[in-house]
């Protein structure tokens, strides 16, 4: 077995000064591999040892969300957290038709890569104007599924939509309320919502049963295809003048406030 061989800090070879910060020697480093080296290295400023790598919170704030209750954890899903759920998407769920097909996949393949570039697509096209954000939910240390919380031109509007989804096992425990509450909780008692929007099938009863023990109510439906039909969706709503006297868990929020700019609450 060839031993090990380790480069150690920036200072020793196979990096380059550029814009005053030393760098990798792409080049350099792929020659020592070639002969045997294992390379390590970490990137410091020119101005003396200090590591000035941006941990994944520092570069993305919404990482450092979280929202707790007594039952359940929401923070900012990871593609390590979408991937780990991949395996266990519903088949009751349904995901968004404008998502890339990719022939010669399984259907749960297919499924799983369209849920992480759902996820891409989220994260790479944030604006205050338009977000989505995707909540890993976590209940006794296990992943169970997500709650999506989106604003479309929420610094005029206000309005918030939501979304989500449970595995299985995970279902009919009241996790769907609590996740929900969360959201509800950071829309309006932390970024300011004058209202949140529900849509739901007409006999999806869980989805409407979660969202009319929270406050919200009917308003209206809408003709959507399903398959090879047309069929109804209830829309309902939840005013902010409703919130404040509906039962619900209490909700911790942390890491908001490195994530006001992104929302454009600054």
């Amino acid at each position: 077995m060839r031993p090990e061989r380790h480069m150690g800090d920036a200072r020793r070879g196979g990096l380059t000064e550029r814009y005053g910060a030393r760098v990798p020697d792409f080049a350099g480093i792929r020659s020592l591999a070639a002969m045997g080296w294992r390379c390590h290295f970490r990137v410091t400023s020119g101005r003396g040892d200090d590591d000035v790598r941006m941990g994944r919170e520092a570069v993305w704030p919404l990482f450092g969300l979280r929202l707790d209750t007594a039952m359940a954890t929401l923070r900012c899903a990871t593609e390590d957290d979408v991937c780990g759920l991949a395996g266990a998407l519903p088949a009751d769920l349904e995901l968004d038709p404008s998502l890339p097909c990719h022939t010669g996949l399984a259907e749960p393949r297919q499924r799983a890569i369209s849920e992480l570039q759902q996820y891409w697509r989220r994260m790479g096209a944030w604006t205050a104007e338009s977000w989505k954000i995707p909540f890993a939910v976590e209940v006794d240390g296990h992943l169970v599924g997500t709650q999506t919380l989106e604003g479309e031109a929420f610094p005029r509007l206000r309005v918030v939509d939501t979304a989500s989804w449970l595995v299985a096992d995970a279902r009919g425990r009241g996790v769907g309320r609590e996740m929900r509450a969360a959201v509800l909780h950071l829309a309006f008692d932390q970024l300011g919502a004058v209202a949140a929007v529900s849509s739901a099938w007409h006999d999806n009863h869980a989805s409407l049963g979660v969202s009319r023990s929270l406050g919200y109510v009917d308003n209206g439906y809408e003709l959507h295809a399903r398959g090879e039909h047309v069929d109804r969706m209830r829309r309902m709503i939840l005013t902010a003048d409703r919130w404040p006297a509906v039962v619900r868990p209490a909700v911790t929020v942390a890491g908001l406030d490195d994530c006001l700019p992104l929302f454009g609450l600054a």
